[in-house]
């Protein structure tokens, strides 16, 4: 397979063919040597010279070539040289020094063995109209269709693996880059060569490599080979070898590639000048690209120690842990499959693949805090994510659009800050953005995608699915891709039609399905155990969660189950940079006169990734929570769209101080969010966009620090004070949270100075709820915290100690208690002792006048003492405390009635059910109010609206 470039003119051959043979302790085979350059003499009609390399033969080798008439008579004609190495250095060396010393118009390098004739070269001009290429590089080879072999078994199983390693570690799809039969012109021959680096193994693989970094077609031509016995290939002492030298020649080339030729063309003005300003700025760009993944992977993993613990670290170590144990059990230990920490039961349904290696590295390596190296690794999980975003965006642009793709993402808050401890979503992304990269590579590639393209999309496959079934995605994108690229564009029709590929191609679309179902179901023991049908169980799961999360969605408190359709594009509207935003959506726009920038169909594949999974969630009417979590996946394609965008916008104006001041506004652009993460670091990830006015416009209406990444640093501050410092065992600190688990951890080395209980913030009929538990200090996180408490400032209260703020806005807080009168008020009043609760709750809420839930129990308990109109009072300031809340006003509506205010009543109780229909308490007070009022009709549409509500609450 040839590498793929628009096939250029190639002009009839007029010139001279310089034959390079490399020669090492041949003496045996110079017979063979002479005959095959004897047949090619008789049969050349043109210009032609002989350069044989001795590279150090220890045998007779150069005495014999130097003594034989025929090497004589060519070297009296002025057609033969023979350069004698007075050491071994390799064949990559001896052909270098070949083609340094020839003078020919094009170049033929081949063994010395003769396996492959030189005449050979004849056949191949004869098939193409006596013509030799000018711009094209012609390689034999041995898996033509059309060649004939003649081949020791062994010896062409050891050629196919290291070929396959080639393919896998290079993108170079040539099926065959060892065989010594190999025609260069001679300017790209003596240009490659000079470049190489390489005198083993792998020096063909180098200029292939190279030749294919430049554009430079490379062509399969067929060959008819013989092998002749005598190798020096062992296939078991070379393999490692092979191996060792692809990798390294692979590695070197890349290193070559993006740092060490872009700094000589940025320093070296004269060779700079020769090249096309599109050349320097690509090579520049790709500088940029290398380096600025570099230092982002370095910043990465360091800040990756400085994230807290979030609300699903716990169970996903946990739920790890005994997957492992699954797997070094050979399946004897399965407590993975109904395992339960907390309330969550449904851990099986999960991939493991990344809380496994989680698992192993802490187990096996360790060294680290536990969830450290957890967030670790899912930092490197991010990185990547970023990465293969960068390399996605360049496949379809250029190393700009890969530079601007990389800065987009890395500085998106929201991404970037999730990237370092969310293991369910990152991870998922990593795999989504390798597999559409692949994905696109495979549809450029086609008709006949190479090998490692295939493995990687079935790579890519396995491990997404590995993290959740939702991976199950990919498999219908990889055969959207491919009949879209069919549909869309006229070339790949053509081609998949010419080369008959339509049938080979849906067997290797079908492999790829097999290999990446089956290999996405390695590291999930639910998956494993019955892969035909509990795939398919969790996947309807997790299609539709059967347990509804509360989130607050635009300034209302709702359950995963009722978000409206829009809730992604939303959260994109409001978390997303303004500079990506708006490039992104333009995008949508942009592509079709994009089409000579970037391939249309390309463009379309990039959009349709994006665009369909939030799509299919509406579709399925799927539960969303925590903002843009689920769908977090899509975020590195957006940033490649805004990327695409932005290099399209830079391409229209010709003058430079336009390009100057849109350079200006990209920057700008990056500056906002950049200034928010390097404030709030590491809360990055509750960053708002300016469009709703940042955090400080979104507090109260959406979720801030929803996965409790702050509590690490505000109990840290805890453990910085002398209430802390001066605590024992005699006289431990009671700690109430709302964060159990993160908190738990955090002070898991001090048994002895403190005790963790857990404390709602606002459950007034709860006997967790704060006020009514015993704690000193309260460690509290704003999540399911009614909006209007919020912006009231009742959370976190004027009690609060320290507030973990991001631009001004708490996302925890620490609450100092040092009167208990509202837990002993409480306790007094579930005893009835309501005239003892009256005393406590007066004291509680002159010590703080913004518990809320004194003000309402103590509304509750002048009730309970004929106290009516301080009944009003206190509900009027609970409500001032709890806007929201539909029992206040219920309560005052109570309070009203009992003073006889008819008119109140009704409208008090009507506002509850206003801010909570369900609230058929309110309806049944209504409905008795009615009925002593002699209005018989309307109190029965209250009890009848109760009643049903009543029905659908126990349904439930």
């Amino acid at each position: 397979m040839a590498v793929q470039k628009k096939p250029s003119g190639i002009s009839k051959f007029s010139g001279k063919l310089s034959l390079i043979i490399p020669c090492y302790n041949e003496e045996q085979r110079i017979k063979d040597m002479i005959s095959g350059l004897q047949e090619f003499e008789l049969k050349c009609s043109f210009d032609y010279e002989i350069i044989v390399v001795n590279d150090g033969s220890t045998d007779g080798t150069y005495e014999t070539i130097l003594s034989d008439p025929f090497f004589r008579q060519l070297k009296i004609s002025g057609k033969f040289t023979l350069i004698q190495l007075p050491e071994n250095h390799g064949k990559g060396y001896a052909l270098k020094k070949g083609i340094e010393a020839a003078t020919g118009t094009h170049l033929l390098t081949l063994d010395a063995d003769m396996s492959a004739r030189p005449a050979e070269i004849l056949n191949w001009m004869s098939a193409n109209n006596n013509k030799l290429p000018q711009d094209e590089i012609w390689i034999a080879s041995r898996e033509h269709s059309s060649s004939k072999i003649k081949e020791i078994p062994s010896r062409r199983r050891t050629g196919r693996i290291f070929n396959l390693l080639v393919r896998f570690f290079t993108p170079l799809k040539l099926r065959d880059t060892q065989c010594g039969f190999k025609l260069y012109p001679s300017s790209i021959g003596k240009q490659i060569f000079s470049e190489q680096r390489s005198v083993s193994w792998a020096h063909d693989v180098e200029l292939l490599y190279h030749a294919s970094l430049k554009g430079i077609t490379i062509r399969d031509m067929p060959i008819v080979w013989e092998a002749k016995p005598g190798s020096k290939i062992s296939p078991v002492k070379d393999a490692l070898p092979m191996l060792l030298s692809v990798m390294a020649v692979s590695i070197r080339l890349k290193l070559e590639y993006f740092v060490l030729t872009p700094i000589r063309i940025i320093t070296n003005k004269d060779s700079a000048a020769s090249l096309p300003d599109l050349e320097k700025r690509d090579s520049i760009f790709r500088l940029l690209f290398f380096a600025t993944s570099l230092l982002l992977f370095l910043m990465m993993t360091s800040l990756s120690f400085n994230y807290g613990i979030t609300g699903d670290d716990l169970d996903q170590k946990v739920y790890g842990e005994t997957v492992l144990n699954f797997y070094t059990s050979f399946g004897k230990d399965a407590s993975c499959l109904n395992l339960k920490v907390g309330n969550k039961e449904n851990l099986y349904i999960y991939g493991g693949l990344f809380n496994v290696i989680s698992a192993a590295a802490n187990r096996y390596v360790g060294g680290l805090d536990e969830y450290d190296m957890r967030h670790l690794i899912n930092s490197m999980a991010g990185f990547l994510a970023i990465l293969f975003a960068g390399l996605l965006a360049k496949a379809i642009g250029n190393w700009m659009t890969g530079f601007l793709a990389i800065i987009f993402l890395a500085t998106w808050p929201q991404f970037f800050g999730q990237s370092m401890n969310n293991s369910k979503d990152i991870p998922f992304a990593l795999g989504y953005v390798f597999t559409i990269y692949y994905l696109i590579k495979s549809v450029k590639e086609l008709p006949r995608p190479s090998l490692r393209t295939w493995i990687m999309v079935a790579i890519g496959i396995a491990f997404t699915i590995n993290i959740r079934i939702g991976g199950l995605l990919l498999v219908g994108m990889m055969y959207t891709f491919v009949i879209g690229a069919y549909i869309l564009s006229p070339e790949k029709r053509k081609a998949i039609q010419n080369t008959k590929s339509g049938g080979p191609l849906l067997i290797r679309l079908l492999i790829v399905t097999v290999a990446g179902y089956f290999g996405g179901l390695i590291f999930w023991p639910y998956g494993l155990l019955h892969p035909l049908s509990n795939p398919f169980i969790a996947l309807k799961e997790m299609s539709n969660f059967s347990v509804g999360i509360q989130v607050l969605f635009g300034g209302k408190l709702l359950s995963s189950k009722e978000i409206p359709w829009y809730y992604i594009p939303q959260w994109l509207w409001i978390t997303t940079p303004v500079i990506v935003l708006f490039a992104a959506i333009a995008y949508s726009v942009i592509w079709y006169p994009a089409r000579k920038k970037f391939s249309l169909m390309l463009s379309l594949l990039i959009l349709f990734a994006a665009l369909f999974p939030w799509a299919y969630t509406v579709y399925q009417k799927s539960p969303l929570y925590d903002g843009m979590r689920q769908m977090l996946f899509i975020v590195p394609i957006l940033a490649v769209m805004a990327a695409l965008t932005w290099q399209f916008i830079l391409t229209i104006p010709k003058q430079k101080f336009i390009l100057y001041i849109i350079t200006t506004v990209i920057i700008i652009g990056a500056v906002l969010p950049i200034r928010f993460s390097l404030a709030n670091h590491p809360n990055e990830y509750v960053y708002f966009n300016e469009l709703i006015g940042g955090i400080k416009g979104a507090y109260g209406k959406y979720d801030t620090d929803y996965y409790m990444n702050s509590i690490r640093k505000t109990s840290d501050w805890l453990k910085q004070t002398s209430a802390y410092n001066t605590s024992s065992k005699e006289k431990k600190i009671l700690i109430g949270t709302n964060a159990l688990d993160p908190v738990n951890w955090y002070f898991r080395n001090d048994s002895s100075k403190v005790k963790i209980v857990y404390v709602k913030w606002d459950a007034p009929g709860n006997p967790k709820t704060r006020s009514a538990r015993d704690w000193d200090y309260g460690i509290f996180f704003s999540r399911n915290i009614d909006p209007s408490m919020l912006t009231k400032g009742t959370w976190p209260s004027q009690k609060a100690i320290y507030k973990n703020e991001a631009d001004g806005i708490p996302l925890s807080a620490i609450i100092e208690r040092k009167d208990k009168s509202d837990m002993i008020g409480y306790n007094a009043m579930q005893k009835d002792s309501n005239q003892l609760a009256e005393k406590y709750f007066e004291q509680a809420l002159k010590d703080n006048p913004q518990n809320e839930e004194v003000a309402l129990w103590m509304a509750q308990v002048k009730l309970s003492l004929h106290k009516y109109e301080d009944a009003i009072k206190y509900a009027q300031q609970y409500i001032e405390l709890f806007p929201g809340s539909d029992e206040g006003y219920m309560l005052l509506g109570v309070a009203n009635a009992y003073t006889n205010n008819f008119n109140n009543a009704v409208n008090n109780l009507n506002k509850a059910i206003q801010l909570n229909a369900m609230n058929y308490q309110a309806y049944t007070i209504l409905g008795q109010l009615y009925q002593q009022s002699g209005d018989a009709q309307t109190a029965q549409q209250y009890f009848s609206q109760a009643k049903q509500i009543q029905q659908t609450l126990n349904s439930q």
